[in-house]
């Protein structure tokens, strides 16, 4: 595929996947129906599917305030409450 920089770590496909698949809004793994930590009613969509059920991102998710910009559409990326 000759991309630049080299994908170390990944073959070509799995590069490709990783571009386009969605992210760990803490870690930045590629989510997946068995990694995404699971959403309830109660949370806003800054959290909402975009976080890995890893044990340090759940963490970070518990304080992490979970709303998004009308205006522009980016996640919040303050602390819950403040």
């Amino acid at each position: 595929c000759k991309v630049i920089p080299y994908h170390i770590g990944y073959t070509c496909d799995e590069y490709n996947i990783y571009l386009n698949s969605k992210k760990c809004r803490f870690c930045g793994v590629s989510l997946n129906e068995e990694n995404t930590s699971k959403s309830d009613d109660n949370i806003g969509p800054g959290l909402r599917d975009n976080v890995c059920n890893s044990e340090e991102c759940l963490a970070k998710k518990k304080i992490s305030c979970d709303l998004r910009h009308d205006k522009c559409g980016h996640n919040c990326i303050g602390l819950k409450g403040y």
